[in-house]
């Protein structure tokens, strides 16, 4: 298992938003599943990505522990983007903290879309969930790779490859 990785501050910060947030697991037979995320966390030594009830489900059966994930996170405005790689650790519902955040967290996401021309009932609709289905899906990142277009795109820049 590759060693534990840890953003800079700056990218640490940027996670937190406004951010969009896609997730990709090995499904069954190997396939790959992706859904999308409303919002990403750093917490500690995890990255946890909030799901809504239906993009939950896309992610049947549940991978198992230490299964391989990637995240793809990307700022709509300028399309700054990054991929973490790493290690399946659980999915858990959010509590009331992170409930509260991501409250803050899809405002915030709803003034970047409307930058690039997304209505915001668009946008709502895009970020809405059920709290009552809120889950979080945390992984341990191994490998960070800049994906921002242009010529440093896959460039490593933390981890293993």
């Amino acid at each position: 298992m590759a060693a534990q990785v840890y953003p800079s501050p700056d990218l640490a910060r940027f996670l937190e938003g406004p951010v969009t947030a896609v997730l990709a697991v090995a499904g069954p037979g190997g396939i790959p599943v992706i859904t999308r995320g409303i919002a990403c966390q750093w917490r500690g030594d995890e990255v946890g990505i909030f799901l809504n009830g239906l993009d939950r489900t896309m992610i049947d059966p549940v991978p198992p522990l230490g299964a391989s994930v990637a995240g793809v996170m990307c700022r709509p405005t300028s399309l700054q983007t990054y991929q973490i790689k790493g290690r399946f650790l659980g999915l858990r519902d959010a509590d009331a903290g992170e409930q509260h955040w991501l409250l803050g967290a899809v405002e915030r996401m709803v003034v970047e879309f409307q930058k690039v021309d997304y209505p915001e009932p668009q946008s709502r609709a895009y970020l809405g969930y059920d709290p009552a289905l809120l889950t979080v899906f945390r992984y341990r990142p191994e490998a960070i790779f800049d994906q921002t277009p242009g010529p440093q795109a896959g460039r490593q820049i933390a981890g293993a490859a």
